[in-house]
């Protein structure tokens, strides 16, 4: 009999038990309601993940797409520039545009020397050496003038 008191508990009236159904349902409930949580939980962070991503991927494509664009763009105004120029008879215009946009170009790599040896490029060793090469048989003095020592250091990278 005391193994069996010690079981109940003492209420008002009588004796219950201590385990009684309206005390497991709602611990029932409440671990549900947890499971149910974690599990919303999950779901909002993988939608949310997947959501992220998507919007990354779409505003990297515009940015790609721009940037592509506009350097198309440019490409295609500095050669029409030229063409005008060779077909009109004004080679020393078309000459010194490709002159400059080739300083121009050049002019990226400042800076390329801080990069570490395993990280260097062979096909931009390549470009700054036929610049070198172009650059001793045909010097540009405006080269010189403008900028000239970081041109001279970025054509000293190729050797």
């Amino acid at each position: 009999m005391a193994v069996s008191v010690s079981r109940l508990r003492r209420d008002s009236r009588h004796l219950v038990p201590r385990a009684c159904a309206f005390d497991v349902r709602r611990r029932e409930h409440r671990m549900k309601l947890k499971v149910i949580f974690v599990l919303s939980l999950m779901v909002v962070f993988v939608l949310g993940y997947y959501a992220g991503a998507y919007r990354e991927r779409v505003a990297y494509d515009h940015f790609f797409m721009y940037s592509a664009y506009q350097h198309g763009a440019l490409d295609t105004d500095h050669y029409v520039r030229v063409l005008t120029y060779l077909r009109g008879g004004q080679t020393n215009d078309a000459f010194n545009t490709l002159e400059t946009l080739l300083d121009s170009s050049l002019i990226t790599f400042v800076g390329y020397d801080t990069a570490p040896l395993s990280e260097r490029d062979n096909f931009v060793l390549h470009a700054i050496r036929d610049a070198r090469v172009y650059r001793e048989a045909h010097p540009w003095p405006v080269s010189s003038t403008n900028g000239g020592t970081n041109i001279q250091d970025i054509l000293s990278l190729a050797k």
